[in-house]
């Protein structure tokens, strides 16, 4: 499924410097202190949350508690650090993704932008913009969780989430435990999932050998991160991946 370059009419696009922001009308009146905030925190030098430590939550005046993710290369492109080169933003794309899944149904934060700051002729780096989740990683949650029953729950919900991103024509490229969040608003758990800059949103559901694809990756993941199934055993990797 072919999106629009740049995020519909809920995004309202504004030009400062050599930034270019595309902010959710709900926030977009804030834009130059949000702005600065976002500036301040990702050149802090301090660690972000994430497996590439490069999420921060976000605190301006008027707005909702927000959460900044500067988007960095993974993979053998890995070197290049946080710059981009192309004509149509990866920031963008994502946000459009984002916002197009959460249309669908697919459980994913709230988006509310994507900063873009150009470097040079098609080279840029950026930022995705979402509402903040209280909560932690499937990963973190693994790890503390000392409730059979609640990681039982949980990781039945993180499966369910999944399947409902695939009846929904949504391939997630990297899915893993650390894009995938136990969101602790509301009543109970749910589990909604993260990180949708290598996505691709098709006009029908993903096909059943996409699907095993994304399911093996997972497994590989869970498998790398706790090799002997201390915090996931074998059951719950059944469970999240069979």
């Amino acid at each position: 499924m072919k999106l629009n370059q740049d995020p519909g009419p809920d995004f309202i696009k504004s030009q400062v410097g050599r930034r270019l922001a595309y902010l959710h009308r709900d926030i977009a009146p804030l834009a130059p202190a949000l702005l600065v905030e976002i500036d301040r925190t990702l050149r802090s030098g301090q660690k972000g949350a994430g497996n590439r430590e490069s999420g921060y939550p976000i605190s301006v005046v008027g707005a909702p508690k927000l959460f900044v993710r500067r988007s960095m290369r993974g993979g053998m492109m890995r070197f290049m650090g946080d710059l981009y080169i192309g004509f149509v933003p990866r920031m963008v794309h994502e946000l459009n993704v984002i916002s197009e899944a959460r249309k669908r149904g697919v459980p994913v934060a709230d988006p509310m932008g994507a900063i873009v700051e150009k470097v040079a002729p098609a080279v840029y780096r950026g930022a995705v913009l979402t509402k903040a989740i209280p909560g932690m990683t499937m990963w973190e949650f693994a790890k503390v969780e000392t409730d059979p029953r609640s990681l039982s729950h949980v990781v039945r919900m993180a499966r369910y989430s999944v399947d409902t991103m695939h009846e929904h024509g949504l391939i997630h490229a990297d899915l893993n435990l650390h894009n995938l969040y136990v969101s602790m608003a509301g009543d109970g758990f749910s589990v909604v999932l993260l990180d949708f800059d290598k996505a691709k949103l098709l006009s029908r559901a993903v096909p059943s050998w996409q699907r095993k694809r994304n399911l093996k990756r997972l497994a590989e993941s869970i498998r790398k991160l706790d090799p002997e199934g201390r915090y996931l055993d074998d059951a719950s990797l059944k469970i999240m991946t069979g």
